[in-house]
């Protein structure tokens, strides 16, 4: 997927140390997740891949 967008640099950032520093900022994919599985309600979701921006 990075190939496809070289302009847009890709950051994963994370606080291992500290998770309630930063938290999930959407959930992605979930038209695929099993019908057991438990999503967040607070951030938005989404059925495939966010859009990018840019």
């Amino acid at each position: 997927m990075a190939d496809s967008r070289p302009h847009l640099p890709l950051i994963r950032a994370g606080a291992l140390d500290n998770p309630a520093l930063i938290g999930p900022q959407a959930v992605i994919w979930t038209h695929a997740a099993q019908e057991l599985a438990l999503h967040d309600p607070d951030p938005p979701s989404y059925p495939a891949q966010i859009r990018p921006v840019a």
